[in-house]
């Protein structure tokens, strides 16, 4: 074709599916594979009378004057590729999309909403698949052989306010089908799967599914232990085909006041709030006012006050949004429908006819243990009365059921009588006490060992590894080798949760039964001998890290923030000021990721200050290495610089030296990189080569436009030779290098083996807001392979968690993906503009700002030296939140964030 197409025009958008996932793991085959996909999709395009204006990724937007061709390329297409690419060595599926509208033609590529709804309907396609907007199907009167038009349903797009009229282009041999289409309108859910089966409350979950269903704000009412979160869960799993939307679930135990309540609706419900604007539950609202969706809030009764306020929020701000909150006491609002769970039905007396569902849930908990396990009309008999004792309480019963295979019935009922010290056939007035006489008697069931690591256990803040545990509770009786069989046995028997994650098993208290760990400890004589040895322990640990030089990093991710916490409130209570001092500065960079720890952190180095005559030279320096993290960590790198030179200058302690010297080394890459390398060599030669020596000559090699040394020294710090050699992300420590590779390799041209190092980054990250750097990563990368809709969309997600996570001064690092997404969808003259923010290099990675130095010389070459410089200006004169302002308000992201 001799001319663009223009006016009316159908547009094609493609994608290959799984096509990173191919990349990581077969790059030889897809390679091939690739080149073969995009012989004949051009093939196709060239036959059909197309025009290619963008190839993001490994897709092709292609424009079309008229649908028939468009609809035959399509088909064409489909039939073809398949067949090519399995010949080159691994077969490829691809899906299609396409609209018909008006696009706005601007050198070679198009803008404006006919493209955003070409690539919206492509992403809720599978792989195969031809979907195509209502439009386009009006338009569509000859159609390819062997093809028929089938309606597929209205489906919410993503951005788009109204559902799409979706239909699907059927090619006669496929006549498999395909899964339901991705679309928004596809029940979601973040609800958590449950492996044990739910017993009874069948007239309960009815009356509760009317409730929901015509109330905006239902609370079920119960004290801990009666099954009030394990309801929930099962009815959500219900309803879930009745909210679109939907159904979300917040869970608000860890919760501790009204910001971490607003986060965690946030998360849970994968909203995309103003990153930009202060968040609160009026940002929510926004965002949900047109969903039909249920939120469950789970564990109101610690943060009533702020669950309530979001909770009157949708229920009066979103008609069609359900909430469904838990608590052990009324939110307190008008129109709360308020429904109180009672325990399991049972009685002490046993009829093999009318069987309770207290017994049949006992009898299926003891299964678990005991895959055989069929009482006897006896023994039915004796669990009626055990779960009669019990209140039906759910948890109770629970409990005493984990407990059948080492006691037995008889003695079980027998223990279970002793413990509740109270005339069988009678009825406590209070539910609370029969939990706790039951968690009691599940404490008194353990042996001496058990009981004593039991205790101790709730020294712990939060989750722990068994390596801790060993350390801290091994003393008086108790061995290190004991304790991991003691940690399994409490696991066995329901006093522990043991979770396992992609870093191993971590261990934690159900909130019920740490109080009671906790109270016991606190009445002990050993409490403060145990929060000592927790103190050691941690203290140790933080030491390691930071004098480990082949483990140190900049960012090290860590659960272990409110154990540090504790500790370091402890050591400030009693140890020494030096001694705390130095734990401070062992702790600074991690607990500088998290709010609550850059408060603590702040609140202790003030009382130390006044403390400062209690000070030696060795707590002063660890103070001032303090100071000089916490400068680094807002952003302040100008104090930072001036600490860093001066512990370089007087510190005698080798570890602040080293960490000193890297940081200074890090500053100078940019103003000095010379300086800088001569810094890194010197560290080498003194101490032998390490992963963040290799980094910074790495920020050198960035800096200097050595792209692909950057690349080999960062693979070299990570140990391995290439990108696929990584596998799946490295370990906590390495999270930096991983950042800085993936900046590495979009430099030096490698985009598709840097989209899978940030792939990785977001697989890899923990709570605590890491995954940001992925997002945003994946983000600037689209822009690179010219991917509009991934571009937007990763940008989108990164924004939304730079708001919930408090990431500091990521909004620069943000504000660097801005202007390349500006650039990629509007052109140069507003990406010049929004980089104008960035009035300084407020980056921490050098990587970002080798990205922004060479945007900014690729922008200048394109709109000239004067329009550049007046683009710059204009920009400087905006802040940085004003600048993102701008770009998302353009986007349209502030429509769903109010």
């Amino acid at each position: 074709m001799t001319s663009i197409p223009s006016g009316v025009v159908t547009l094609l958008f493609t994608d290959i599916e799984g096509s990173t996932r191919a990349w990581q793991d077969h790059p030889g085959a897809m390679r091939d594979a690739l080149a073969a996909h995009d012989r004949e999709l051009r093939a196709a395009v060239v036959r059909w009378h197309g025009h290619v204006f963008s190839t993001g990724g490994d897709g092709f937007a292609v424009a079309f004057t008229g649908v028939a061709d468009a609809l035959a390329c399509a088909a064409a297409a489909q039939r073809v590729v398949p067949l090519a690419t399995a010949a080159a060595g691994l077969a490829l599926s691809v899906r299609m999309g396409l609209h018909s509208g008006e696009a706005v033609e601007r050198g070679g590529d198009y803008f404006g909403p006919t493209v955003n709804r070409a690539a919206r309907i492509m992403a809720i396609g599978h792989g195969g698949q031809v979907l195509m907007s209502a439009a386009t199907a009006a338009l569509a009167a000859q159609l390819p052989e062997r093809t028929n038009l089938a309606p597929r349903g209205e489906h919410r797009l993503k951005d788009l306010a109204e559902p799409e009229p979706v239909v699907e282009l059927v090619l006669g041999e496929r006549a498999d089908g395909f899964p339901p289409l991705r679309s928004l309108s596809r029940p979601r859910s973040n609800v958590p799967k449950v492996r044990t089966a739910f017993i009874g409350r069948v007239s309960e979950m009815s009356a509760l599914r009317t409730l929901v269903s015509e109330r905006s704000l239902v609370t079920i009412l119960a004290p801990g232990g009666s099954g009030k979160t394990r309801l929930a869960i099962e009815l959500a799993g219900q309803m879930r085909e009745l909210f679109p939307d939907g159904v979300w679930f917040v869970d608000l135990a860890g919760a501790t006041g009204s910001e971490a309540v607003l986060t965690a609706v946030i998360e849970a419900a994968q909203l995309s709030v103003s990153s930009t604007q202060p968040t609160d539950v009026h940002s929510i609202t926004r965002t949900m006012a047109g969903w039909r969706s249920l939120i469950i809030l789970d564990n109101c009764e610690q943060v009533v006050d702020a669950a309530a306020t979001v909770a009157d929020a949708l229920a009066g701000e979103c008609p069609e949004v359900r909430v469904l909150s838990t608590s052990r006491r009324p939110l307190g609002l008008v129109g709360e429908q308020l429904w109180r769970l009672e325990p399991l039905g049972v009685t002490e007396e046993f009829d093999s006819g009318q069987t309770s569902d207290a017994v049949r849930l006992f009898i299926d908990r003891v299964r678990l243990t005991q895959a055989g396990f069929s009482p006897s009309l006896r023994e039915s008999a004796m669990i009626a009365r055990i779960c009669a004792r019990l209140d039906g309480l759910p948890l109770a019963i629970e409990l005493a059921a984990a407990r059948v295979a080492t006691l037995g019935l008889g003695e079980l009922a027998i223990r279970i009588d002793e413990t509740a010290g109270v005339p069988i056939g009678t009825r406590r007035s209070s539910r609370h006490q029969s939990l706790s006489a039951v968690i009691a008697w599940s404490h008194d069931l353990l042996d001496a060992a058990e009981q004593t690591v039991f205790r101790r256990l709730a020294v712990f803040s939060g989750d722990f590894t068994l390596r801790a545990a060993e350390a801290v509770v091994s003393s008086d009786g108790v061995t290190e080798r004991q304790v991991e069989g003691i940690v399994s046995s409490l696991v066995d028997q329901s006093m522990l949760a043991a979770q396992h994650g992609a870093h191993g098993v971590r261990y934690r208290f159900l909130e019920t039964i740490g109080s009671y760990a906790r109270a016991l400890l606190a009445e002990s004589e050993e409490a403060d001998g145990v929060r000592d040895r927790h103190l050691d322990w941690f203290y140790s640990a933080s030491a390691e890290l930071v004098r480990d030089r082949q483990r140190f990093t900049w960012s090290p991710q860590s659960q272990d923030v409110q154990n540090l916490r504790s500790a370091l409130s402890w050591s400030a209570a009693r140890r020494s000021a030096d001694s705390t001092a130095e734990f401070l500065g062992y702790t600074a960079l991690p607990l500088a990721v998290h709010v609550e720890g850059i408060a603590l952190t702040k609140q202790i180095a003030s009382e130390l200050r006044e403390r400062s005559g209690e000070l030696g030279a060795r707590g002063l320096e660890y103070l001032q290495f303090t100071s000089l993290w916490g400068a680094e960590m807002a952003g302040n790198f100008a104090v930072a610089d001036a600490l860093a030179s001066s512990l370089r200058d007087t510190s005698g302690d080798e570890s602040l030296w080293f960490v000193a010297s890297v940081l200074l080394a890090h500053h100078r890459s940019v103003s000095e990189p010379r300086a800088a390398e001569s810094i890194l060599d010197d560290l080498d030669v003194r101490f032998g080569p390490a992963p963040i020596t290799r980094l910074g000559h790495a920020e050198v090699a960035l800096t200097e436009q050595r792209f692909q040394d950057a690349v080999a020294c960062l693979l070299d710090g990570l140990g391995v030779r290439d990108v696929p050699a990584l596998g799946r992300a490295r370990p906590d420590h390495e999270f930096v290098l991983l950042v800085e590779l993936s900046c590495a390799l979009q430099l030096a041209g490698r985009t598709d083996e840097a989209l899978v190092v940030s792939e990785m980054i977001v697989d890899a990250a923990r709570p605590g807001g890491f995954g940001f750097f992925g997002n945003l990563l994946e983000s600037i990368t689209a822009t690179w392979q010219k991917d509009h809709a991934r571009a937007i969309e990763r940008f989108d997600v990164a924004l939304t968690q730079l708001r919930a996570w408090k990431i500091g001064s990521g909004i620069y690092d943000c504000l660097l993906a801005a202007m390349l997404v500006a650039e990629l969808v509007s052109g140069p003259e507003l990406a010049a503009e929004i980089g104008g923010a960035l009035r300084v290099h407020p980056h921490h990675w050098i990587g970002f700002f080798a990205l922004r130095r060479q945007a900014g010389r690729r922008l200048r070459e394109q709109l000239g030296d004067e329009a550049y410089e007046a683009a710059q200006r204009r920009g400087a004169e905006r802040s940085v939140t004003e600048a993102l302002d701008g770009l998302t308000a353009f986007l349209g992201l502030d429509q769903r964030a109010g």
